[in-house]
């Protein structure tokens, strides 16, 4: 015991004499930091030494950093065995190694450095897991982020153009379109996933973490969202802000529904991407007007009852092992995928089938008859005598008339839908 001890403290004797040459070289460097106060010439090179406090502060900046994604990692990774100061010496050590190697981000050094120093005492696999979420969380996000700060800079600058403003108008108005299109693909692919099994061993996760109600009333309304968000995609395209509020709403119930009801990453993604665009352009939508005053078209109801065949479709094809039987509709259970899908449908179709059926007993929109003749001509004196001529529009043909009661003037007016 001796012996290997002694061993030990030999092994550790190199260690210490680097550690404190390296001490000695940053107090000296702090020294000639306070105590130079011109440059250092030698020969062709001048060394501007910088002030104290700001290498003091430089030093306080880096050691806050360091020490806070050695706290990141330290989370991260598994019982190690040692302290938490012993950790950031060996994180220290494993990013000067990626650094001396001239690999950009040091990759591959410092997580095979961490690998060497602690895959022996724990598990490889959950060193590298924790290894690849500490590069995400301290490397890939702060990426991302700068990126969408540095386009969003760069698309501000390009737009204070001529060109620029231009093509902003033309945004602009594409923008509903577009958000309408996005709205029913993202409505779309909620519906149809109420008819999809969810992996096994997600809901193992769930059975663990949340309880059995709310995975099944996530399940449903997860569906019941997608089915408004068909409805809510032609306000948008109409602008009304009665849509965006609908589709606002919905957008921000499926992303913790679709979480719940089975740990989906697609759905609440795609969620997260709509409601991001919803927000941007808030200022697009600001027709005051009722979502239910605008009837749905034919092709819109079509559309519409596409999606609800494809779930019903889904469902068979997905489910056709599992023999029918009253006893699925109250069935409640984790594993019982077949029941919830079952529900699912159930309630989009009925609900799609109402909100359709309703559209189309709706008060039909008002069909003003054509104007007569007498009434064209009787048009054409008042307009021939005014200096505009825009009211010479009043000739086509395809506007009614109100005229005042001394017959020297009227109002032209058209009709679309029931304005």
């Amino acid at each position: 015991m001796w012996t290997s001890k002694r061993r030990a403290d030999c092994s550790a004797e190199p260690l210490r004499a680097i550690a404190l040459i390296v001490l000695a070289l940053a107090v000296g460097f702090l020294l000639f930091c306070a105590l130079r106060r011109t440059p250092w010439r030698r020969g062709p090179i001048d060394i501007d030494a910088p002030g104290t406090t700001l290498v003091l502060v430089q030093v306080l900046v880096t050691a806050v950093d360091v020490l806070a994604a050695a706290a990141t990692l330290w989370v991260l990774l598994p019982s190690v065995g040692i302290g938490f100061f012993a950790f950031v010496a060996i994180y220290v050590m494993a990013v000067a190694l990626g650094v001396l190697s001239h690999v950009p981000g040091g990759l591959g050094v410092f997580e095979l450095v961490i690998l060497y120093a602690f895959g022996g005492n724990t598990p490889v696999n959950a060193v590298a897991a924790a290894l690849v979420t500490y590069r995400g969380i301290y490397f890939l996000l702060p990426l991302l982020l700068s990126t969408v700060l540095l386009a969003n800079f760069e698309l501000r600058r390009s737009l204070d153009t001529a060109t620029g403003r231009r093509i902003g108008v033309a945004a602009s108005q594409l923008t509903p379109l577009f958000l309408a299109a996005t709205t029913f693909s993202v409505g779309a692919i909620l519906v149809a996933s109420g008819a999809i099994p969810a992996f096994v061993d997600r809901f193992q996760i769930l059975h663990v973490a949340v309880p059995l109600w709310a995975v099944e009333v996530s399940h449903f309304f997860t569906s019941v969202a997608g089915l408004f968000l068909l409805f809510a995609a032609r306000g948008l395209y109409y602008r009304l802000d009665g849509a965006w509020w609908l589709a606002l709403s919905m957008t921000l119930l499926s992303v913790p529904f679709s979480l719940i009801r089975g740990l989906e990453v697609v759905a609440p993604s795609l969620s997260l991407i709509l409601l991001i665009g919803l927000v941007a352009a808030r200022g697009q939508f600001s027709r005051r007007s009722s979502l239910l005053s605008q009837p749905l078209t034919m092709g819109w109801l079509v559309a519409t009852g596409c999606v609800i065949a494809a779930m019903v479709w889904i469902l068979f094809f997905a489910f056709r092992n599992v023999e029918y039987a009253h006893e699925l509709w109250w069935q409640f259970e984790f594993d019982a995928a077949g029941p919830r899908a079952l529900r699912a449908v159930l309630g989009v179709a009925v609900l799609g089938v109402t909100l359709g059926v309703s559209q189309l007993l709706r008060p039909a929109a008002a069909r003003p008859s054509a104007p007569t003749t007498e009434e064209i001509d009787r048009a054409r004196r008042i307009a021939i005598g005014q200096p505009h001529p825009e009211a010479v529009l009043a000739l086509m043909g395809d506007k009614n008339f109100l005229f005042s009661d001394s017959g020297l003037c009227f109002l032209m007016f058209g009709t679309h839908g029931r304005t």
